[in-house]
């Protein structure tokens, strides 16, 4: 064997979190049990899907309009659910999705799945980049940001 021979990855896997020291990480116990920055809170390299759900108790449902809104949230996507059916998806601006018609009356759970991306994976392959596109939110951030001038037609 060379000392010139590459060495394979290695993969931890199990139920665990990640607290960023000055030179890489330390392995510690802990659920993802609040909203916020996957990264923050001890999964900077997940790229798969975490659900948040709540509870709500509708008095009257029709004639009211309700609205599930994504004011501050990253991901690639989400997937809405309403008492464990399939809404639709919030992907692009104004990040929101109407659920009244599947609304009933008394207790409805809501749930909003955020899917991550393969950049938390690979994210350091990334380093160093001025942009990269990663979802349809990081598409039209690039447009926004970098083209001037669309030509439709």
């Amino acid at each position: 064997m060379s000392i010139h021979a590459e060495i394979m990855p290695v993969y931890i896997t199990g139920a665990f979190l990640l607290r960023p020291l000055e030179n890489g990480f330390e392995i510690t116990g802990g659920t993802l049990d609040i909203l916020g920055s996957w990264r923050n809170h001890g999964y900077p390299f997940y790229s798969q899907k975490v659900s948040y759900s709540r509870q709500y108790n509708i008095r009257e449902p029709g004639g009211r309009k309700y609205v599930v809104r994504l004011d501050e949230w990253n991901g690639t996507t989400t997937e809405v659910f309403v008492n464990g059916l399939k809404a639709g998806q919030i992907c692009w601006p104004p990040y929101e999705l109407q659920i009244g018609h599947m609304l009933k009356e008394g207790d409805n759970e809501i749930t909003v799945k955020v899917v991550g991306s393969l950049k938390n994976t690979f994210g350091h392959f990334f380093k160093g980049e001025r942009f990269c596109i990663v979802s349809m939110r990081g598409f039209l951030t690039f447009l926004e940001k970098y083209i001037h001038a669309v030509v439709l037609g």
